[in-house]
């Protein structure tokens, strides 16, 4: 190989590592908040937010939170964004993005666990390890397009486990090496739906 061709070769070398390496060098110099607002925007995870795993809140208005419409007050629980990946946020409102607490989930006076806001959730910190009938309640007499859908998660890498609408009553067994996620509806956060997870045993 000729001393030009050598040194284009090296040249083109080092640009590649600098595209490669610049997102991940930019990414560790961006530190996960405890708290922060947004509103309409294209943010980047990586460079406009650091990767994490974030609660939301809307503050006010009304805004489109990458695909799924949210109101005021709606929330969303234990989402996981790594880096190059895109929070789209399209209206008026705003929204508050925090640290994920993986609160344990509430029971009512039946013993069963109750999700008001869809989210992944985590099974051993959240919920107990066990089998669970999976149902739903819908208040004033809401007729739904869209069922509540859920998927059983690996938590090491997220891959899925196991998926389902939920259209009666569905029975799932799940262990600390598990997530949970549940979506109320696809598209939007229906305050209408309550989910119940009830111990079979």
């Amino acid at each position: 190989m000729s001393r030009s061709k050598t040194i284009v070769f090296f040249i083109l070398f080092i640009v590649l590592v600098i595209i490669v390496l610049f997102p991940i060098i930019q990414s560790k110099n961006i530190k996960m908040k405890d708290s922060q607002t947004l509103s309409n925007g294209d943010y980047v995870i990586g460079k406009d937010l650091a990767p994490g795993i974030y609660d939301v809140k809307v503050l006010k208005g009304a805004v489109n939170y990458s695909g799924r419409d949210l109101t005021k007050s709606d929330m969303l629980k234990g989402f996981k964004y790594t880096n190059q990946e895109h929070i789209i946020i399209k209206g008026d409102g705003k929204i508050l993005l925090t640290k994920a607490k993986f609160k344990p989930l509430p029971r009512n006076d039946s013993g069963d666990y109750v999700i008001k806001h869809s989210g992944v959730y985590r099974v051993g910190e959240q919920l107990k390890s066990d089998e669970y009938l999976i149902s739903y309640k819908v208040k004033n007499n809401q007729q739904l397009e869209d069922k509540p859908y859920v998927q059983i998660l690996n938590k090491r890498d997220r891959d899925l486990i196991n998926e389902f609408e939920i259209t009666k009553q569905e029975i799932v067994e799940v262990n600390e090496s598990n997530l949970i996620s549940v979506n109320k509806t696809l598209f939007e956060e229906n305050d209408n739906i309550t989910i119940f997870l009830s111990p079979t045993n």
